[in-house]
This record gives structure tokens, C-alpha cells and sequence, in this order.
């Protein structure tokens, strides 16, 4: 139970379980090579469109997602409503999102991250730096 509010306590995300999401297959490889070599005690799993990202975090319950805006099948924000949603039926704690979009993010996606340091919106192309920055602000400490 939760101290204050006598709820149940949120079943947390696996915090170093990474989900990549994006349509593009080059794209997803070099962020996991990126991020694999900075981060190896991560795991990381890949999807090619939001529908497939549900599945995935149903499964995994990753505790970071890092997904594309637009996508064939479902994009990348009602995706991210979905495993919200989800995450309120479930009582699971709601993962860190990153969206990244290659176009000006509409105020609709900007809108889906609230003002907290777990979510954000980059542009692609994205550096490796800022990748790794971005990643490693919302990683527990080692």
C-alpha cells in the first residue's frame, strides 16, 4: 500500500529494459548499437510500429521506451495512450518515454509528455551524444 493514499503501491518497469520503436529498420539497429555499447547491463527490444510496441511492453513492461512519432499500423503517441492506459488498468508504474520525430513534433505529441524529466521529444537525426544523454537521464543509477 501506498503511505499516504492506503492504494497499492505501482508494480515498477524493468528499469534497465529498453524498447525501441521505429519504422525503420536502419534506424532502430544503430540506436541498439549505440546503446548497447554504452549501456551493457541494458536489454533492449525492438519494434516496427506502435501496435507492435503494446505487445511488447505487455510483455516486458520495458522501463524506458524510445519511439518514433510516425509509423505505419499505429504511431508512436497513441501508442504511448495505449500503454498508459494500460498501465492504469494494470497498476504498473508508467515507463519513461522518448519520442523522436525527424518533423516539428505537433503540439499534440508535445502535449502527451507532461512536465517531468521522464519524457521528452528530439529531433532526428539525433547525435550519439544527445542519444546517450537522453538514455542515461532516465536510467537508475548503475
Amino acid at each position: 500500500m501506498h503511505p499516504t493514499t492506503n492504494e497499492p503501491a505501482r508494480i515498477p518497469c524493468e528499469s534497465r529494459r529498453i524498447l525501441i520503436t521505429d519504422d525503420e529498420k536502419p534506424v532502430r539497429d544503430i540506436f541498439r548499437i549505440i546503446l548497447k555499447t554504452k549501456f551493457p547491463s541494458c536489454s533492449f527490444d525492438m519494434a516496427c510500429n506502435g501496435q507492435e510496441a503494446i505487445e511488447s511492453f505487455r510483455q516486458f513492461h520495458h522501463g524506458i521506451l524510445l519511439m518514433d512519432v510516425k509509423m505505419p499500423i499505429m504511431d508512436g503517441p497513441t501508442a504511448f495512450e495505449q500503454i498508459c492506459t494500460m498501465c492504469e488498468t494494470l497498476n504498473w508504474e508508467k515507463p519513461a518515454v522518448i519520442f523522436c520525430t525527424g518533423f516539428s513534433p505537433a503540439a499534440d505529441t508535445a502535449q502527451l509528455c507532461p512536465p517531468d524529466s521522464n519524457f521528452c521529444v528530439v529531433r532526428k537525426p539525433i547525435s550519439s551524444e544527445v542519444l546517450i544523454a537522453t538514455i542515461r537521464a532516465r536510467l537508475p543509477p548503475a
